[in-house]
């Protein structure tokens, strides 16, 4: 036994010297191995807004970055933040020249990072995000965290966990003892309940490999690995320019990847990913080599993921050129059976007739269809069970999608039972094994068969120890015996005994004893529950009474006495009324852990709460100033004793505000355009079109909607928008509907055909506040809002257009025409001598009017009338010569537009 105790502290011994960490500190992950460290940032970036643990090895010269952690809202300048950093040459942190490279891309501009495109919306989460004071990390609608880190068997892994609407997001990052390599696994799952199209993914990174060393920010950046080639490699690998042996490689073995290097910057362009993927942008390189301070990446093409589907990918960091291929290998599919896992073509020993179970791991990205010499459970799908007999058997998987992969195993019989002893012997000894007699340190095998027919290996790890000699020198006080070899010893003396030492074998032990005073103290100590007090080398734990014995001033014993109470430790824990509120409701928090009137009670609501209401213990009523994931943690201090932090989530959704933009007045024979503006990013919209005809648009969107009424008015709409069930104010459009005027042009002059050059005057409705418009306005010489006066040339279609004071217009036209009037003149004198010279009195010139002549003499006496234009008056009343003298004439002349005048004068007749 005492053999196998000491074999157990080296152990504990070696294992503590090696000890490795994983943990997080303000959002932040920190992933240590002996070979390799990484920082994660919240965003899922490598490259931390934070300082490193003590313990690690950030370099961040010559700059340092100053950067903004979300956490800690703090923003300050980061000397230790922490990216990558690698042993480059696996002989220890303080060995070599340079012993370790890093930071790479932390000094200067940090970049490293990711981008998610769906439906061509793109979001970012790179490592730079973080050097404005107040962002997120993120660009967009993209969130999350990290949310553990840990390490166990050699591994250190963590994951970040977010979403980019209904697409869930994944990321582990595995970090393995002695690796100078570290691989990432990206899940994206469709929580949606509609297809995901369109989905792209890119890592991007500006390397400065050795920028701590030399000071030079260039790179050597080649396309070692692009598509196609018979493996499915993508690689960009970088090369520092002053000393090779840093170098960084960012690679994949995915048909749906594509590696690019910047042409000009250390980012890639803010395009498109599906441009980017294309292999057409001009700002990139995507074959061959580029030395220069630029920007590297992968993007791939995921495609369609439908409602409630997922798919993976898989991507490797290599710090050490020489371990290029294995960190390939390590993202290839892969066998495993029983948790361990087999290349392509390995062998699976197992028993026979048993059923074997393998799975496929790295392939979920493609569909796997399984063929085998023995019986399978299924023939398709990433996991199996093979009914395997006694002969050797073929299992092979093909996996087809963008591009085919084949992998295969075989299945046989062998050893499936290893046993290990550890031993020892003392010199001069022997150790039966199988039979035979060992005397000799070393290692030796037996194989047995189990009950099931497989062998079983026996492993005896012998080792011979020698004798030993040790010395105690030690003192007792007076009257207290010191037992040794059986016997109880007072007297101060050498005394000498033979006992086994740590291997099992004889050691002389020597005695050297001092008899002095014996003297005696105590301490009382009050730890809490759960803690613990180191007392005499033992970390106790349990309430009571404990001793220890040292040596005093004079070299005697002292005793000391530990009285250990253990304090209670406090119960924290809380209810709410509601795990999802919007952020203008509020929430109760009510206490429901262990009650204590000296409780002290310490609840942390977190960035944006407001306490309504409540002290102490509660309850209370809390609510938010912003949206999104809210952790509540409590703890309770009781005496000094603090409770384990209890947390919780609130969902707090926005409540959206709304606004309706829209055309408030129109008249009836026009539409009317609305739209909403809200703050919330998918809202559903919730219209009353109060008797509106909807002409286009959908109510279902935030438009603009075109609206319609069949009769004038006021008008009212109103719009609301659901945000995750919260509601947001009623906001109401009020649109005038105004009806149209009337235009009627009439002649004053009632008729429509004139002389030229003739006045017309017209007149239309007159419709009050309204503007009229005559055309063709050259011809007018008067308008006067609905009266107008014009002069007549020629055959004229005139037009007015009235326009109300809302907009709203009416037009009428006429045809005016005119005809050739004739040029007349009327004598004032005539001489019926008959000598053939103006001997009858007539209107002169006129041809086709028609014209009504009456002639009176001074009496008033009607002396000639006639309705001919050729016949006129000859001189003679009732048959008589009418006497020299004046007389009076009244003429109608009616032309043949219509047109009449009446001329009246007089005439002098002379014999």
């Amino acid at each position: 036994m005492k053999f196998t105790f000491s074999l157990l502290i080296i152990a504990t011994t070696f294992f503590t010297s090696l000890q490795l960490k994983a943990q997080l500190v303000n959002g932040c992950g920190f992933l240590q191995q002996n070979r390799l460290e990484i920082g994660i940032a919240n965003n899922g970036a490598y490259g931390t807004p934070e300082n490193a643990p003590i313990g690690y090895h950030p370099n961040n010269s010559p700059l340092f970055a100053t950067t903004y952690n979300p956490v800690t809202t703090a923003y300050i300048q980061h000397t230790t933040a922490l990216g990558f950093v690698a042993d480059w040459d696996s002989n220890g942190w303080a060995v070599g020249t340079p012993p370790y490279f890093g930071d790479y891309f932390l000094p200067g501009t940090p970049q490293e990072g990711w981008s998610i495109e769906v439906g061509g919306v793109r979001c970012n989460a790179y490592s730079s995000e973080y050097q404005t004071s107040g962002t997120t990390g993120f660009t967009g609608t993209l969130t999350g965290t990290n949310q553990y880190v840990t390490t166990a068997g050699g591994v250190t892994t963590s994951l970040w966990s977010g979403s980019f609407g209904n697409l869930n997001i994944k990321q582990t990052t595995i970090v393995k003892q002695n690796k100078l390599y570290f691989i990432a696994n990206v899940k994206f799952y469709n929580t949606g309940g509609t297809p995901l199209n369109n989905v792209y993914y890119m890592r991007t990174l500006d390397p400065d490999n050795d920028v701590s060393i030399s000071g030079n920010f260039s790179t050597t950046n080649v396309i070692t690995y692009a598509l196609p080639n018979p493996g499915n490699k993508t690689l960009v690998g970088c090369t520092a320019v002053t000393d090779t042996n840093a170098y960084l490689g960012l690679g994949t073995i995915d048909c749906r990847s594509k590696p690019f290097i910047c042409d000009f910057g250390l980012f890639p362009p803010t395009d498109s990913l599906g441009y980017i993927f294309s292999g057409t942008h001009p700002d990139l390189t995507y074959t061959g080599t580029l030395v220069q301070d630029v920007g590297v990446g992968v993007v791939w093409k995921l495609d369609n993921i439908a409602p409630g589907d997922s798919t993976e990918l898989n991507f490797a960091y290599i710090l050490n050129e020489a371990s290029l291929d294995e960190a390939l290998d390590a993202i290839k599919p892969k066998w495993m059976n029983n948790s361990n896992l087999y290349q392509s073509n390995d062998t699976i020993f197992a028993c026979a007739n048993t059923i074997v179970p393998v799975s496929i791991i790295n392939g979920d990205n493609l569909s796997w269809s399984w063929t085998s010499t023995a019986p399978l459970s299924n023939t398709t799908g990433i996991s199996n069970n093979v009914t395997f007999g006694n002969t050797p058997v073929q299992v092979t998987a093909i996996g087809t999608g963008i591009c085919v992969d084949t992998i295969t195993f075989y299945l046989a019989v062998g050893a499936s039972v290893t046993t290990t002893i550890n031993a020892g012997i003392c010199s001069g000894n022997a150790y039966v094994f199988n039979g035979v007699s060992y005397t000799a340190a070393g290692t030796y095998h037996d194989t047995v068969t189990t009950a099931s027919g497989c062998d079983s290996i026996v492993t005896l790890n012998l080792t011979v120890g020698a004798n030993t000699n040790f010395t105690i020198n030690t003192s007792i006080c007076q009257g207290i015996g010191y037992l040794f070899n059986g016997n109880l010893l007072t007297t101060a003396g050498t005394y000498y005994d033979t006992l086994v030492n740590s291997v099992g074998c004889d050691s002389l032990v020597i005695l050297n004893l001092l008899v002095g005073t014996t003297t005696y103290g105590s301490i009382n100590v009050d730890i809490c529950q759960g803690q613990s007090y180191l007392f005499n080398g033992v970390y106790q734990s349990t309430a009571g009474t404990y001793l220890d014995t040292i040596l005093n001033s004079n070299g005697c014993d002292s005793i000391l006495t530990l009285n250990l109470t253990i304090k209670p430790q406090p119960l924290a824990n809380f209810i709410t009324d509601k795990t999802q509120i919007c952020n203008s409701d509020s929430i109760l928090f009510t206490y429901t852990g262990s009650s204590n009137p000296a409780n002290i009670y310490a609840y942390d609501f977190g960035v944006g709460a407001a306490i309504l209401s409540g002290t102490g213990v509660g309850p209370y009523r809390v609510k938010w100033n912003s949206s999104g994931t809210k952790t509540i943690t409590l703890t309770v201090t009781l005496n000094g004793c603090v409770s384990v932090p209890v947390s919780k989530t609130i969902d707090v959704i926005q409540t959206p505000s709304v606004i309706a933009l829209y055309d408030s007045s129109i008249c009836i024979d026009a539409t009317a355009s609305i739209e909403a503006q809200t703050s919330a990013i998918s809202p559903v919209y919730i219209w009353n079109l109060n008797g509106a005809n909807l002409v286009s648009g959908s109510t279902s969107t935030a438009g603009p909607l075109t609206l319609s009424w069949g009769s004038t008015g006021t008008k009212i709409v109103t719009i609301q928008c659901d945000n995750l069930g919260c509601f947001s104010n009623i906001d109401t459009a009020i649109i005038e509907v105004h009806e149209l005027p009337t235009a009627n042009i009439i002649s004053k002059d009632n008729k429509i055909v004139y002389c030229e050059t003739d006045e017309v005057h017209l007149s239309t409705d007159f419709i009050a506040n309204s503007n009229y418009a005559w055309t063709p306005l050259e011809y007018f010489i008067r308008y006067d809002y609905n009266d107008a006066t014009m002069i007549i040339y020629d055959t004229t279609l005139v037009s007015t257009t009235v326009t109300t004071s809302f907009g709203c217009k009416a037009t009428d036209t006429i045809t005016l025409y005119t005809d050739p009037c004739d040029q007349y003149f009327i004598p004032n004198s005539f001489t019926p001598n008959g000598d053939g010279r103006n001997d009858v009195f007539h209107v002169v010139g006129l041809h086709n009017a028609h014209v009504e002549t009456i002639i009176y003499n001074r009496w008033g006496n009607r002396v000639f009338e006639s309705d001919d234009v050729n016949f006129g008056w000859n001189g003679y009343y009732k048959g008589v010569k009418a006497e020299t003298g004046v007389y009076f004439y009244y003429i109608r002349i009616t032309f043949a537009t219509g047109t009449s005048i009446v001329e009246k004068g007089d005439i002098t007749l002379f014999r």
